[in-house]
């Protein structure tokens, strides 16, 4: 065979965006959506084999946090110099802040002991593991979106099992553990500044805010909402994702005592997962994911784009004459409850074609 397929990179462009002067009362659709400032961008190279790169805004609003090939950026809101910390970690799926907005923690895989989290301070740009000397009780299993409260006396996390997944917290020193609420599919963990836990719930196969998590009633019910949650700084209004123009999240803010939500974005792509820094300032995720398959000849030479939508993981058919591969828009909704469920199919296309294909065939 006298081709080799590529994957033209970065697969994934993540940004942090923010939203300021944003108001929770509601307006007509007509009018135009809150002023929204780029802030930074991650690119996430090779084929995706985990979540989005992770970033997150300090709780004082001075400091951004995110992740770039397993090692973590700061630098000032403002704009700066940018610090750069290896965390030893592969696949580092999540990133925290710690109430003194000095410290963080990550989340990933080591060879020798599997997950991990560790913490990172971005003054001395030292690494430790989380609670080293916890020996007493075993951490619960597959402890994940660890979040700080806002006095930063307890730690909430989700426990996933086969039998389904808990909402648990800890203390600070994780040395105690007591379950907030259990069920088959729980997510997205979340402190309210009055020390109150959200968080997501399936029911029904419909994802609901449980406020308190573990209430027995939605929040609402007229949305279906994605995770992350925030809360603003006076824990008035409530910040979630909800499907959008062709499925794709668009961020929402919803009064907590009730009444109508906003709109806050609408883009071609997902907006979600934000963070609330103490100016009341939302930052938020959004990506510009684009792939294709080109061919380029095993002696050297230009490569050729085989296709011209969103496909990857081709692989030739024996003959040569076809190329399989997945298509699609890898997910239609940012959702950490069912993740890594995706929004893709396999297809095939012919090798040789007069143009790039379009679509498969």
């Amino acid at each position: 065979m006298d081709r080799v397929s590529l994957f033209p990179g970065p697969l994934v462009a993540f940004g942090l965006v923010l939203l300021s002067g944003c108001s929770t009362e509601p307006r007509a659709e007509a009018d135009v959506l809150p002023a929204l400032e780029y802030l930074v961008s991650a690119d996430q190279a090779g084929p995706v084999a985990y979540r989005d790169p992770a970033g997150a805004v300090s709780p004082d609003g001075r400091w951004l946090a995110y992740v770039e090939r397993e090692r973590i950026h700061v630098l000032p809101a403002e704009g700066g110099a940018i610090q750069v910390m290896d965390t030893g970690l592969r696949s580092v799926r999540y990133v925290a802040w710690l109430p003194d907005s000095r410290r963080l923690a990550a989340r990933g895989l080591t060879p020798a002991t599997g997950v991990q989290w560790r913490i990172f301070d971005r003054v001395t740009g030292t690494a430790s593991p989380l609670w080293p000397d916890r020996t007493e009780v075993p951490l619960p299993a597959a402890l994940d979106q660890l979040t700080w409260s806002p006095d930063g006396s307890r730690v909430a996390g989700v426990t996933r099992t086969a039998e389904g997944a808990a909402v648990v917290v800890l203390d600070a020193d994780g040395r105690s553990v007591d379950e907030v609420a259990s069920g088959v599919r729980l997510g997205s963990p979340a402190w309210s500044p009055e020390g109150l836990l959200a968080c997501l719930s399936m029911e029904s196969g419909r994802q609901t805010v449980r406020f308190p998590c573990g209430a027995t009633d939605a929040l609402f019910d007229d949305q279906e909402a994605y995770g992350g949650l925030a809360f603003s700084p006076d824990g008035g209004a409530i910040y979630y994702g909800v499907p959008g123009h062709e499925g794709f999240l668009d961020l929402w803010a919803r009064p907590v005592d009730g009444g109508t939500p906003r709109r806050l974005t609408g883009f071609a792509r997902d907006a979600y997962d934000p963070t609330v820094a103490g100016d009341g300032s939302i930052v938020f995720r959004s990506q510009d994911y684009r792939t294709f398959v080109a061919t380029a000849p095993s002696d050297g030479g230009p490569s050729v784009p085989l296709t011209t939508f969103q496909s990857e993981t081709p692989t030739w058919s024996w003959d040569g004459t076809q190329v399989a591969l997945t298509y699609g828009s890898w997910r239609h909704v940012t959702d950490d409850i069912h993740y890594p469920d995706i929004a893709q199919e396999i297809g095939t296309v012919s090798a040789s074609p007069s143009a790039p294909h379009e679509q498969p065939e």
